[in-house]
């Protein structure tokens, strides 16, 4: 048996691909890896996977579906028919091409190649390389959801138990349903949660009470709703809960306020049934479209509050959640972040006039 037999090739930079998966956005080492590879070279090659077209096309597709991207396979470059896919070795890529960038030139890299055939494949590759680099738990996260939804698109797995069951010897019962937990969080928030902006375990905490904030919101909204308002209120709820847990002081406290909400969650759905008919019956006799109305207008002075409280010694940390309010809730927020950069000593009144 021969350990570490593979083949490795030389390839030019810019013909590699990477995929906009969910990831941090820069590694705190990255200057570091750019240093130490001016000095010594790249120690470690990256791994790639070569694909043809069809291979390439139906990867493409699982990742579309996974992380609600939208990704054109044509915008990527191709040699004789192949795509050289980046499989592990993100950062090492990033400092090449910050150091090509910076001496303006167009480097090789050396490459250790797999021969895959499927996304599974490449998703089981990334999860091993997890394993004997100890990543992360975010990083690692995003690699076991990955691997979990590629299984349970091709048949391995029908649910998360029989995932837990059949991975237990690669990772802890705890780190695998932890992950999972997390995969209900929006991508926008496991993202956030990536780039250090929300600690890992309260993100986990969030994601395990993700079906009962959408049970609350159906609540709330009443009988008589839409689609789009209900994931209106969804989005406002999360945007409002994530500003509030930032705030907080260490991962305790923040895992406590949402432990608040699900508290306040399941008090209000699960209180005795007459309890729940006589107020429902209230809404009623004043017709079914009122609280659905009445709530989402509530929601909205709630978000416009959260505006209003942005202070100068908030501006940076306020700048990162309006970016993740547009995301979530599609209000836009351009105005602000143009008043942040510019005149941050104005923006108080700036937003308590524009907002009323």
């Amino acid at each position: 048996m021969v350990y570490g037999k593979y083949e490795y090739i030389e390839i030019d930079v810019n013909k590699l691909i990477v995929l906009p998966q969910v990831r941090k956005e820069k590694n705190a080492k990255i200057d570091e890896l750019v240093e130490s590879i001016k000095q010594k070279g790249l120690i470690n090659p990256i791994d790639i996977a070569v694909m043809d077209l069809d291979r390439f096309k139906k990867h493409i597709n699982f990742i579309n579906n996974l992380w609600k991207t939208n990704i054109d396979f044509n915008k990527y470059p191709s040699i004789n028919n192949l795509y050289y896919v980046i499989i592990a070795g993100h950062t090492r890529y990033q400092a090449i091409c910050q150091i090509d960038k910076e001496q303006n030139s167009n480097s090789k890299i050396y490459a250790k190649v797999h021969k895959v055939k499927t996304s599974e494949e490449i998703l089981s590759i990334q999860l091993d390389e997890n394993i004997q680099k100890e990543p992360r738990i975010e990083e690692r996260a995003i690699a076991i959801i990955e691997c979990y939804y590629s299984g349970l698109q091709n048949g391995k797995w029908t649910n998360q138990k029989e995932f837990v069951k059949k991975n237990k010897n690669k990772f802890s019962r705890d780190i695998l349903n932890d992950a999972l937990a997390f995969a209900n969080l929006p991508v926008n928030i496991q993202q956030s949660i990536l780039n250090e902006h929300l600690y890992y375990q309260a993100g986990v905490e969030l994601g395990k009470i993700s079906k009962l904030i959408n049970d609350y919101e159906k609540y709330q909204l009443g009988n008589n709703y839409t689609e789009q308002e209900l994931n209106e209120a969804i989005s406002i709820r999360y945007a409002i809960m994530l500003k509030e847990i930032q705030e907080k002081k260490g991962v305790k406290t923040a895992i406590n306020c949402i432990r608040n909400y699900k508290k306040l969650f399941e008090d209000t759905l699960f209180k005795k049934k007459e309890e729940r008919d006589q107020e429902m019956f209230a809404w009623f006799n004043e017709g079914c479209e009122r609280q659905s109305i009445e709530y989402l207008q509530e929601q909205r002075k709630r978000l416009t509050i959260l505006k209003q409280e942005l202070s100068k010694d908030k501006i940076n940390d306020m700048s990162e959640l309006l970016t993740l309010i547009t995301e979530l809730t599609d209000v836009d927020t351009a105005e602000e972040q143009k008043v942040l950069r510019k005149i941050s000593n104005d923006y108080q009144k700036y937003i308590i006039n524009n907002t009323k």
